[in-house]
């Protein structure tokens, strides 16, 4: 099941049961190349999300893409 957003609202799945898809950047190459910031945001929101109780389902990363590059 999905979560779906309505008027920036999540609902939860049909289940009851909230998930968390992660999305982790950095904005700039040098950040990549240096393996600081992805890692350290997949801890900060991974421990969010057990604190909160929330499995997570999916994580996407995107590392040093940036309109500035």
């Amino acid at each position: 099941m999905k979560l779906i957003n309505r008027s920036n609202r999540l609902l939860p799945a049909r289940d009851g049961q909230l998930r968390a898809c992660l999305y982790l950047r950095v904005s700039t190459g040098r950040q990549a190349e240096n393996d600081l910031s992805i890692p350290d945001q997949r801890k900060s929101v991974r421990a969010y999300c057990t604190a909160h109780g929330w499995p997570v389902i999916a994580e996407h990363v995107e590392p040093g893409a940036s309109a500035l590059d």
